[in-house]
């Protein structure tokens, strides 16, 4: 079997995870000039969605990696090479900070958090979608 390279597997994540995503994207009162962060935005799926629907408003996709991302496919995106545990945005930058499969990547992922709260406008959205795992021991369902 072929290995799976970097963007295969971003894109498997993007056909598991984006239904659900979307869908509660779809659930927030995003306005068409909304400011986005998209937080390891990976092969932009999210970024590019965000993009298309707030078309008036301006959507930064970040991530480490930057090579899935192509920032000529929407207008209104902004593709930018950071790292999320020293970046700092400038305070009240955005609407809707949004951020899946990456803090727990992170081990000071609190203090991003924490930042990620001041970047928001007053009134706006923190979206954060991980992986959590209990030990096999912990279920009370024996394997």
């Amino acid at each position: 079997m072929d290995e799976l390279t970097e963007l295969d597997r971003l894109r498997l994540l993007e056909r598991v995870k984006d239904p659900d995503t979307i869908a509660f994207l779809e659930s927030l009162p995003l306005r068409d000039a909304w400011r986005c962060l998209e937080i390891g935005a990976g092969a932009g799926s999210v970024a590019y969605w965000l993009a298309t629907r707030c078309l008036e408003g301006h959507v930064v996709a970040a991530d480490i990696d930057t090579r899935h991302l192509d920032p000529r496919r929407v207008s209104n995106l902004d593709v930018q090479e950071v790292d999320i545990n020293s970046h700092h945005f400038a305070p009240s930058s955005f609407e809707l900070v949004h951020t899946r499969a990456v803090l727990c990547h992170v081990p000071a992922r609190e203090e991003v958090i924490a930042r990620a709260f001041e970047w928001l406008t007053p009134g706006g959205w923190l979206v954060v979608e991980d992986v959590y795992t209990l030990p096999v021991g912990s279920s009370p369902y024996p394997a």
